[in-house]
C-alpha cells in the first residue's frame, strides 16, 4: 500500500514538471531495478529499443538518471531524493527562462513590476490581496504571520475570495502559522519541495513570482506580470501540484 501511494506522489510529480506519461513509466522501472540496457527497457516497457533512447534523454536532461560508462550502454536511476531535487532544480531554471523570455517580451501594455526583498514582497502581496475578487492561489514556503497578513487575508475571505496555499516546507516551527492559516479560512495543503521559488495567483489575471535564495529568504527578487501566457502556465502547474499535496491535520 505505501509503495503504491510513494508511486502515486512520483506520478504527480513528474506530471507537474511535464515528464511524458511513457518516460515516467521508466523512470518508475529503473527506481526499482538494477541499470538497464536499451534492450532490456524494451522487454520490460513493450516497446522499441529506438523508443527508448528519446525516453532516456529526457529523463538524463532532468537529472533524475544517469548513463553508465562502457558498452553496452546502461542507465540507472539517481535515489528518489536526489532525482526529485536535482530534476526540480532544472525545472526552476526552465521556468526562468521562460520568466525572462516573457520580460523580454512584454509590451508596453503589460504590467511587469520588479519588486526586491523580502518585506516588499509581503507588501505587494497585501496590495494584491486586497484588489482580489475571486481567488488566490500560492505556492510558498508559507507566507510569515503578521498581523497586516493576516488582516489582508481575513478581509479577502470575508469578501468572497477562496484562498488555496501549497506550502512547500511543514516543520514544527512553521506549524503553528499553518493552523492560524487555516483558523482564518485558507485551504492549505503540503507539497513538498526544495526552497527559493515561490508562485502565487490572483483571479488567474495576475501572477507574482519570486525567487529567493534557500539559506537567506531576504535575498529575494519577485516579478508581478499580467502576461496571460506566463499566468496560464504558472496556474496549471500549481493545479498540478495543488492534486498532489496532503490534507494538513491541526
Amino acid at each position: 500500500m505505501a509503495e503504491t501511494i510513494e508511486k502515486q506522489r512520483v506520478d504527480e510529480y513528474l506530471k507537474t514538471i511535464g515528464v511524458s506519461k511513457d518516460a515516467a513509466e521508466m523512470y518508475q522501472h529503473l527506481l526499482k531495478s538494477k541499470p538497464q540496457t536499451m534492450s532490456e527497457l524494451a522487454d520490460k516497457l513493450q516497446n522499441f529499443p529506438s523508443a527508448n533512447y528519446r525516453l532516456a534523454y529526457e529523463l538524463q536532461n532532468l537529472g533524475l538518471i544517469h548513463k553508465l560508462s562502457g558498452r553496452p550502454m546502461r542507465f540507472e536511476a539517481y535515489s528518489l531524493n536526489l532525482g526529485i531535487e536535482s530534476s526540480f532544480s532544472t525545472h526552476q531554471k526552465t521556468l526562468q527562462e521562460i520568466l525572462g523570455t516573457i520580460t523580454r517580451e512584454a509590451t508596453p501594455n503589460q504590467h511587469l513590476e520588479l519588486i526586491v526583498g523580502r518585506q516588499e514582497m509581503y507588501k505587494k502581496y497585501e496590495d494584491l490581496a486586497a484588489q482580489a475578487k475571486q481567488e488566490i492561489v500560492l505556492y510558498a514556503i508559507g507566507i510569515a504571520f503578521t498581523k497586516s497578513l493576516y488582516e489582508a487575508q481575513k478581509s479577502a475571505i470575508k469578501r468572497g475570495v477562496s484562498i488555496r496555499h501549497a506550502v512547500q516546507q511543514l516543520k514544527a516551527e512553521n506549524y503553528h502559522i499553518i493552523s492560524k492559516w487555516q483558523h482564518a479560512g485558507v485551504k492549505v495543503r503540503h507539497a513538498p519541495s526544495e526552497r527559493g521559488f515561490h508562485v502565487m495567483i490572483f483571479d488567474r489575471r495576475l501572477a507574482l513570482l519570486s525567487f529567493s535564495d534557500p539559506e537567506n529568504t531576504e535575498n529575494r527578487v519577485s516579478i508581478v506580470t499580467d502576461n496571460k501566457t506566463a499566468v496560464n502556465l504558472f496556474m496549471v502547474q500549481f493545479q498540478n501540484i495543488w492534486a498532489g499535496a496532503r490534507e494538513i491535520d491541526t
